[in-house]
């Protein structure tokens, strides 16, 4: 490949630190299915690691609704709420409309299960 269209090695970096990042979140949906909790934690919160080191992106959005949802399930509320709050913030500074729809759903399906019906104008 000419030296022009090849990657920068930020560039390239990025690319394997997102790549990482969803195989972690599938990883998550793995555990999440197989009622595995503390592998799931382990995988949700690495997959956000990943995606911060790598900066705004779907996957980051992605992450912190992820991670948000997750400690809600635990009754973690107040850290729920922040987590989702980060996810909003991100999401509304990618242009990324499955990355959106991801960060509401999340919200969604949490406040649902809260009994919350009445959904909050940024979700």
């Amino acid at each position: 490949m000419p030296r022009r269209l090849r990657p920068s090695s930020a560039e390239a970096r990025r690319e394997r630190l997102l790549e990482f990042s969803r195989t972690f979140e599938a990883l998550t949906e793995i555990y999440f299915v197989q009622d595995e909790p503390l592998r799931c934690l382990h995988a949700v919160f690495r997959s956000l690691n990943l995606a911060e080191a790598a900066g705004p992106s779907p996957e980051l959005a992605w992450g912190y609704s992820s991670v948000a949802s997750l400690l809600g399930f635990m009754t973690m509320h107040r850290v729920a709420g922040f987590y989702f709050d980060l996810s909003a913030r991100v999401s509304q500074g990618i242009a990324d409309p499955a990355s959106n729809a991801w960060v509401a759903l999340g919200r969604a399906v949490y406040l649902t299960g809260l009994g919350q019906w009445t959904l909050p104008r940024h979700c």
